[in-house]
């Protein structure tokens, strides 16, 4: 059946399986008619999402269709990622700037790590009144604190902004810089990256004065801790804490109105009778509670067992089981002479779990049944490192709706009874078990990569060198192996093999070894890959071989140059729609926009 015999009203329902910029790639250009349908289709979704596009596709979306629907979008997604390396400074330009998004109501940008290119941005959102919400999303931004005030003020002083996501990286221990102006309308507030004790707490909340919902990262920096105010507009909380009990206490006693508390300890562990005089006490309000302790124990009687059982017995009370219905369940088990803790609430509402057990794990639940809460349907991303080998009493849980996963090859045989579909799994990261060898991995991959139809990133993160004898002596010999990219999958087009060898080394591409990289199966449809090469000339090659590859992020070892004069040398040897770029993050990667 052809598309074009479809009425107008069951094309929109079709463009909605679509992305923003798939919808272009796909149907622009067809006829008159399919261009009209893009500009009323976005006209009426009143959104667009510029990731992952195509250099050639955001260069006709601003020359011919912008202008009919700009000022109908109140949504828009931008990316400065690997993939679209200057795609907001193309998209930016003179002729489109943001102000003229005029009924512009959220915006969300990944991946910018600019101090000036931020502060830029912000400086043109502060001419769209209707904005009232801001999202920065992976960005990474050189710690500076003179410089990190004016981007903090920049976005307090925009005067109807509501929602504030402030993921940012930058370096390591940096603590959270605070703004001078003071926002009436900020309400809901996420900050990642920086540190926040107490007194950066008290500091922001009197800078956020109507604040309802706060996202932030705990940390213990003094014994000392300021007389905080109370915070009686908030009512719900979230908080990551590498703190003591009595900094949480100090803290929690002051949120007297807080309806909704998620907490991530790290560092810790605290007994439900704790809890309980806490939430009795000081949280009377108190409806939604999720928690989650990951902890270890160094000094123990060597009792796994009794050692779980105190703990999960403290969350047995009247108070957990009849009055609030809040149940937990509890894993251990011992590893390097110490005992790992895992405790959480049910059900589970974390969009991250590190499933890490062996042979003598402990598994405890106090629900009325085992058997309750067994699917962890919340979780997105999992990280898989365990090692069992008795499938008759592992716990059923299972991992039903993930999108990014963390696995250890060899796996084991119980990987598929905790994740029996990968189905929605978009990013796959692979790390290889340096301990151990195993013939089976490269069919153990391709099992995966046989099961995950939308996978479409794919990491290598290390990989363990083949071990041969030598002709001296029968001395064994570790020759370095590159990531198995033989391996088939029909929806992968993001390569990274930025990642470690058997001697803990980046793993650089030689002439050949790039080579085989472009005739396999993975290199032929690959479209955006991540490499370290051996030398300059292997960058050409894989730009002008791999048909399909439209950004290159690349680390070179060649040591004769720096990469200002590895790009200008480039520049001479490629086609001029190439555009380069240092990236911020390593000063040795170039990335490279192809096509």
């Amino acid at each position: 059946m052809s598309l074009e015999i479809l009425a107008n009203e069951l094309l929109f329902d079709l463009f909605e399986y679509f992305s923003s910029v798939d919808l272009f790639h796909s149907f622009n250009s067809l006829n008159s008619r399919f261009d009209q349908l893009l500009i009323d289709y976005f006209q009426q979704k009143k959104s667009f999402d510029f990731r992952l596009i195509y250099k050639e596709d955001l260069n006709l979306i601003r020359r011919r269709y912008l202008s009919s629907f700009i000022d109908k979008i109140t949504s828009i997604s931008l990316s400065n990622d690997d993939t679209t390396p200057h795609a907001i400074d193309t998209f930016l330009s003179r002729l489109y700037p943001l102000h003229r998004f005029v009924n512009l109501q959220s915006i969300t940008l990944y991946k910018i790590c600019s101090t000036e290119k931020v502060l830029r941005l912000l400086n043109d959102l502060q001419h769209i009144s209707q904005l009232n919400r801001l999202i920065l999303k992976q960005c990474y931004i050189a710690y500076n604190p003179k410089t990190l005030v004016d981007v903090m003020d920049k976005i307090w002083q925009l005067p109807n902004l509501t929602h504030c996501c402030l993921d940012i990286t930058s370096d390591d221990d940096c603590p959270l810089v605070l703004p001078t102006f003071i926002s009436c309308s900020l309400k809901h507030l996420s900050i990642g990256g920086f540190r926040c004790d107490l007194d950066y707490l008290f500091h922001l909340y009197g800078h956020t004065p109507y604040i309802e919902y706060l996202s932030v990262n705990l940390y213990e920096l003094c014994d000392e801790y300021p007389q905080l105010p109370l915070l009686h507009t908030l009512t719900k909380l979230e908080l990551k804490c590498e703190a003591s009990f009595h900094m949480i206490q100090v803290l929690l006693r002051k949120t007297v109105n807080l309806k909704h508390l998620t907490i991530e300890l790290t560092t810790i562990g605290i007994d439900g009778q704790k809890w309980q005089e806490l939430i009795r006490t000081h949280l009377t309000q108190l409806e939604v509670f999720n928690l989650k302790m990951d902890y270890r124990l160094t000094d123990f009687d060597d009792d796994l067992q009794e050692e779980v059982d105190e703990l999960i017995d403290t969350y047995r009370t009247p108070f957990w089981i009849e009055e609030h219905q809040w149940f937990v369940r509890c894993f251990g088990f011992v590893k390097d002479d110490n005992v790992l803790i895992h405790l959480h609430t049910l059900p589970y509402r974390f969009e991250e779990f590190h499933l890490e057990m062996n042979d003598g794990y402990i598994f405890k639940s106090t629900c009325p049944k085992e058997d309750d809460y067994l699917i962890y349907n919340h979780v997105r991303k999992l990280k898989y490192d365990c090692n069992l080998s008795d499938d008759e009493n592992i716990p059923s849980i299972q991992f039903t709706n993930l999108q990014y996963l963390a696995l250890t090859f060899p796996y084991d045989d119980q990987f598929h009874a905790f994740v029996p579909q990968l189905d929605q799994l978009t990013f796959l990261e692979v790390r290889m078990n340096t301990r151990s060898h195993d013939d089976n991995n490269l069919l153990q991959l391709q099992s995966i990569l046989d099961q995950a139809p939308c996978l479409y990133y794919l990491k290598f993160h290390s990989w363990l060198a083949t071990t041969t004898k030598s002709d001296n002596k029968n001395k064994k010999v570790l020759n370095a192996k590159m990531a198995p990219y033989g391996n088939q999958s029909s929806s992968v087009r993001y390569l990274d093999l930025q990642g470690w060898n058997h001697f803990s080394d980046y793993q650089f591409y030689n002439e050949q070894q790039c080579s085989a990289l472009i005739q396999s199966p993975l290199g032929k449809q690959c479209e955006h890959l991540l490499i370290e090469v051996d030398k300059r000339a292997n960058i050409l090659d894989l730009v002008k071989k791999m048909k399909q590859l439209k950004t290159l992020n690349v680390r070179c070892r060649d040591r004769k140059s720096n990469s200002d004069e590895l790009m200008k040398w480039l520049q001479f040897r490629l086609p001029s729609t190439c555009t380069f770029a240092k990236d911020i993050r390593s000063s040795k990667d170039i990335c490279l926009w192809i096509r």
